[in-house]
C-alpha cells in the first residue's frame, strides 16, 4: 500500500495499492506531495524523505501522538495505520501485464481470450460469489459488493479484485460486448 501525503499541511490525502495512481491524483489535483510505500516493507521508506519529523507532524495533524519510540519503522507504521483510518481509497484495477514481446523482445502481438471459470479453490469461490450477488456488472458498487463478500468469508482483497476483473471480463465477452 502506498500513501500520498500532502506536503503543504501534512495531511494523508489518499491511498492505494499502486504509485502511479497515486502520482497521477496529485498532479490531477496539483499537490504539492509525495507519495510513499509499500506498507508491507516500511524499511524500504528510507529514501523518501520520512524521518521521525514528519512522522510526528502528521501524528499531530490528526490528534494522534506518536509511540514514544526511537524506531523510525514503528513510527512509519504508526503514520501508515493513520493512512488506513484518514486517506481516501483510490480504487485502482491491477496494472496491465507488459505485452509479450517473444523471443528476442520483438514486437510479437499477443491476443488474450476470455478464460472460463476456475474449477476449484479460493478464485472459484470469488466467481460463485460475483455469480451470485445482484446488480449490473459493469457499475463500481457491484464491483465493491462483490469484494466485500469475499473478504467476509475470509478471502484476501487483492485476491477478490483480481478474480473479478477476470470474472468481468469473462462475461462480458460472452455476452458478446
Amino acid at each position: 500500500m502506498y500513501i500520498l501525503i500532502d506536503t503543504t499541511n501534512s495531511k494523508l490525502v489518499a491511498r492505494c495499492q499502486y504509485y502511479e495512481p497515486l502520482a497521477e491524483h496529485a498532479i490531477h489535483e496539483g499537490l504539492d506531495a509525495y507519495a510513499i510505500g509499500p506498507e508491507a516493507c516500511p524499511e524500504a521508506f528510507s529514501d523518501h524523505n520520512m524521518g521521525f519529523k514528519e512522522c510526528d507532524s502528521i501524528a499531530e495533524r490528526y490528534h494522534t501522538p506518536l509511540p514514544d519510540t526511537k524506531n523510525l519503522v514503528e513510527a512509519r507504521r504508526h503514520v501508515l495505520a493513520l493512512a488506513e483510518k484518514h486517506a481516501t481509497l483510490l480504487e485502482v484495477d491491477a496494472p496491465p501485464p507488459p505485452p509479450d514481446l517473444g523471443p528476442g523482445g520483438a514486437g510479437k502481438t499477443v491476443t488474450h481470450k476470455a478464460s472460463g471459470p476456475p474449477k476449484k479453490g479460493v478464485t472459484a469461490r470469488v466467481w460463485a460469489i460475483a455469480d451470485g450477488t445482484e446488480g449490473d456488472i459493469e457499475t463500481k458498487a457491484f464491483r465493491l459488493k462483490v469484494i466485500a463478500a469475499c473478504i467476509a468469508e475470509g478471502i484476501h482483497p487483492s485476491t477478490a479484485a483480481t478474480q473479478f476483473g477476470k470474472w468481468k471480463r469473462n462475461k462480458l465477452t460472452t455476452r458478446g460486448e
